[in-house]
């Protein structure tokens, strides 16, 4: 027992260990922003002289994006953990002989790169799930302007729109029983709100290949707040928003916007949080 505890202390101390968290983007984002999306194989890797970072080579067995060209690509990868003892469940690997599904990106300086970890990129142990693999082998026929989209292509985080600010200045002074609501506002392709609703309003209609909204049923909603109606009629003298356009291409999307409404009855002003 002794043993164990000073094999444990010494790990401990000869080991750093961080932890790891990021958002995956969605499959969408990321195959647009990618410069290569392929399936290969390992064939080569080499360790560099130093030991601090090893290149492989894939195998391209098939591209799903920008044609058929190269056959083979190749990436410098940052040395395994067993060798830098620097241990975080960050931790990745690639082997010889390895199956991988690869969305590669290119740095400033005009390096190629991915990553197993905060990307779609992963490795093939097993055929991809069937709606997954249909996706991909559909991709090339996909009009991204063709849907509408949550946080996909969003470029602006910013928490105030002076528009809805000046707006909300001239907001009722009322004294409410209800005072927060979320609304879902739905921008078309050049920044007009077609409409503000609660999300029990909101029947999105998928696509059956690309899993992406095509259309939203908006329902009537039989009861509803006197707070509701107030905040619902004063979002929608805001006529203009952001136009959000893909990467790249610079195509306007439609998309939908979450802001979330309150009344601060001891100051009686209109607040409001956008996400």
């Amino acid at each position: 027992m002794k043993f164990l505890y000073i094999l444990i202390i010494f790990f401990s101390f000869s080991l750093k260990i961080f932890a790891c968290e990021c958002n995956v983007p969605s499959t969408v984002e990321e195959f647009t922003t990618s410069d290569y999306v392929f399936e290969g194989i390992v064939v080569s890797k080499k360790y560099s002289k130093d030991y601090l970072t090893y290149k492989i080579t894939f195998k391209i067995l098939k591209h799903y994006k920008n044609g058929n060209n190269p056959k083979n690509l190749s990436f410098v990868l940052t040395i395994e953990s067993r060798y830098t003892k620097n241990v975080t469940s960050c931790n990745w690997d690639v082997n010889i002989n390895e199956k991988w599904l690869v969305y590669v990106n290119k740095s400033s300086d005009g390096e190629l790169y991915f990553s197993k970890y905060c990307s779609n990129s992963q490795q093939i142990n097993s055929p991809l799930y069937y709606r997954y693999q249909r996706w991909l082998d559909n991709v090339k026929k996909l009009k991204l302007d063709d849907f509408i989209y949550d946080n996909e292509f969003r470029t602006n985080f910013s928490v105030s729109y002076s528009p809805v600010d000046s707006i909300f200045k001239n907001g009722l002074k009322k004294e409410y029983d209800d005072k927060y609501i979320g609304l879902y506002l739905l921008i078309d392709k050049e920044g007009n709100l077609k409409s503000a609703n609660m999300q029990n309003q909101l029947i999105p209609i998928y696509d059956s290949i690309y899993n992406l909204k095509k259309d939203i049923q908006i329902v009537p909603t039989i009861q509803i707040s006197e707070f509701a109606t107030d905040a619902i009629e004063l979002i929608l003298n805001v006529k203009k928003w952001e136009i959000r356009r893909i990467p790249v291409s610079k195509i306007p999307i439609s998309y939908i916007q979450f802001i979330g409404i309150y009344y601060e009855a001891n100051e009686k002003k209109w607040k409001y949080e956008l996400r």
